[in-house]
């Protein structure tokens, strides 16, 4: 019984890190950092990304992963692989500074891939079993934080932009996410995700 307890503390962890990961990080922004929107939403999502991580393997060990589908193991192997290639030319390369925390204030490197790998890893380990339940639970989470960068770059084409940046370029609304093709190309994501849910969920109106 207390082991029980145990695995479903972790797991009810993980599952409040990766929902804060996917709440939080489209609206964080900071007036105070170099590239505020990139570096502020890495320096939230990083962390509880590689805690979730944690949190999922103290609840079913190291070899859940054995027990995952097919689908999904071909999609971790892959991005284990891509990793591995991705540190041997963080090691090698000119600056490996700069390619393992990122560059031009971005901090796009190693670091950022691997939290990305992290978070998915957690979403994998959270889901097996209840996949459909928690995933739909994630998306919705996911679709409903999506509201916040939509509205604000309404306000920001109708110049009700409330949050000063010295280097922002006013004439292109960017959301929260600091770049109009970054919203672009979050929105081209979630787009076609808001159109299923709401087909599913057409006879409840609650939902």
């Amino acid at each position: 019984m207390m082991m029980l307890r145990y695995s479903v503390f972790w797991t009810n962890l993980t599952g409040a890190l990766l929902l804060a990961i996917v709440c939080a990080t489209p609206v964080m922004m900071s007036s105070v950092m170099d590239r505020g929107y990139e570096i502020a939403k890495l320096s939230l999502a990083e962390p509880l990304a590689f805690l979730a991580l944690a949190s999922i393997l103290m609840a079913k060990g190291w070899r859940w992963g054995s027990q995952a589908s097919l689908e999904a193991r071909i999609a971790s192997l892959c991005f284990l692989a891509f990793l591995f290639l991705a540190s041997i030319s963080t090691v090698v390369s000119e600056h490996p500074s700069v390619a393992f925390f990122g560059g031009y204030y971005r901090r796009e490197g190693l670091l950022a891939w691997t939290a990305y790998a992290a978070f998915f890893l957690a979403v994998l380990g959270w889901a097996k079993g209840q996949a459909l339940a928690r995933i739909v639970t994630l998306l919705d989470f996911l679709l409903l934080a999506s509201v916040v960068p939509c509205v604000y770059a309404f306000q920001q084409a109708l110049r009700l932009d409330f949050f000063y940046v010295a280097t922002i370029d006013l004439t292109r609304p960017n959301g929260t996410l600091g770049n109009p093709i970054f919203l672009g190309a979050y929105c081209a994501v979630l787009l076609p995700v808001t159109a299923v849910r709401c087909w599913q969920a057409r006879r409840r109106l609650p939902e």
